[in-house]
């Protein structure tokens, strides 16, 4: 019964308002909307889309966008489209910036800005943007040539640094290394970079240290005549270098270190004092003499003073003679008088040269001798021993000065 009323209600205003009644069929609309993606749908009386979004409380900001326009008329079953806009805060090859978008996923708004699929991004491209915006970074694809030990590489990379490249290149390059742009250098398309691997090394080196030569003063030879008593050795040094290398070539070398291995051991030569006219002078002296004691001997008295004293000299050069020759190396008279030639007998003096004690011994000779120390730091005793057992093996040669002047040989 109340349908059959509201039928007769809706005839008779049919009836009573004729085409009012058809204008208000057409203005009950259905409206879709959809806000982002999100759509519902209602009917409205609204005749324009502005007007349907002022009567739905829906208020646009001047970077949102609305499909249709909002004077675009509402007929019938209309569709409109509302996308907010969004802030992004782009970086894009490490240059970063702000812009506004009403794309709705992370790939909208790569198209909309204008990136291809070569562009690296993150967020992924699914992504979607929130109304609050989000961040984006991007790469774009650049090629570029790396240059490694003078052989060049074209790379293609995303990154937006050097150091991007030089991993696409597969180069580790460490602190030390030169990069040319450095690694923190935004990457341009069409770039070079030099790549130099530096290394850092130390490095040891053994190097002779020269001998001295020491002369020493010999009256047993003539003026202008040498005789080595002792060959010298040769020291040794290690040195440590820093080293740098470029590219496996030396660009520098310092000195940072140095110590002495083994001291070298000093020549010893002997320089005559001796003159040539004083040789004579004793020959001629000596040949007088033996004159002398002839005709004396055959002389009366006078020649008993002369013979008298003659035969003094002759006695005492006898004698000495007589005990140099009865005097062999096991007597240690003998190395007595042999020390206070070679070192005025002092048994414990340590010149400095290389040579020590009374018999003036290398430190080599005295080792190889089984000597225990240095020689100056033994017994007066000791030395004698290993100085027999050195003429027993090798000679008066050892002390060729002295045993010359003191007539051993």
């Amino acid at each position: 019964m109340w349908k059959k009323t509201v039928g007769l209600v809706a005839a008779g205003l049919l009836t009573a308002t004729g085409g009012a009644g058809a204008s208000y069929a057409a203005m009950n609309d259905q409206v879709s909307l959809s806000v982002d993606g999100v759509v519902s749908s209602e009917g409205t009386l609204a005749p324009t889309v502005g007007a349907y979004l002022e009567q739905s409380g829906i208020a646009l900001g001047e970077r949102d966008v609305v499909e249709p326009a909002a004077d675009a008329p509402i007929d019938g079953e209309t569709t409109i489209a509302i996308r907010y806009a969004r802030p992004l805060d782009l970086t894009v090859d490490g240059e970063q910036s702000q812009v506004w978008s009403n794309a709705l996923t992370v790939s909208e708004a790569l198209d909309e800005l204008g990136y291809d699929e070569t562009a690296s991004v993150s967020p992924l491209r699914d992504t979607e943007i929130p109304r609050e915006g989000l961040a984006l970074e991007i790469g774009t694809e650049k090629s570029v040539e790396v240059v490694v030990r003078g052989k060049s590489k074209t790379v293609h990379t995303n990154g937006h640094d050097v150091q991007a490249a030089l991993e696409a290149a597969e180069v580790e390059a460490d602190d030390d290394d030169k990069v040319d742009p450095g690694v923190d250098e935004a990457l341009i398309d069409g770039m070079k970079i030099t790549y130099t691997q530096v290394e850092k090394k130390t490095e040891k080196q053994k190097k002779d240290i020269d001998f001295k030569t020491e002369e020493v003063k010999s009256s047993s030879l003539d003026k202008g005549e040498t005789k080595v008593l002792a060959e010298g050795k040769k020291g040794q040094r290690e040195l440590t270098f820093d080293v740098v290398y470029e590219d496996g070539k030396e660009v520098k070398r310092s000195e940072k270190d140095s110590k002495v291995l083994t001291e070298p051991v000093n020549k010893r030569v002997a320089v005559g004092t001796r003159e040539q006219q004083e040789e004579e002078e004793s020959s001629s002296s000596n040949s007088g003499s033996g004159s002398g004691s002839s005709g004396s001997g055959s002389s009366g008295s006078g020649s008993s003073g002369s013979g008298s004293s003659e035969s003094d000299s002759d006695d005492s050069s006898g004698s000495g003679s007589s005990n140099q020759t009865d005097s062999g190396p096991g007597d240690d008279a003998v190395w007595e008088r042999l020390a206070q030639c070679e070192s005025g007998g002092n048994w414990s003096i340590n010149t400095g040269n290389g040579f020590y004690g009374g018999l003036q011994f290398t430190e080599q000779t005295w080792k190889s001798m089984g000597g225990s120390g240095l020689p100056h730091e033994n017994s007066k005793a000791e030395q004698i021993r290993l100085g027999k057992k050195l003429q027993a093996q090798a000679g008066w040669g050892q002390w060729p000065a002295c045993t010359s002047k003191l007539g051993l040989r």
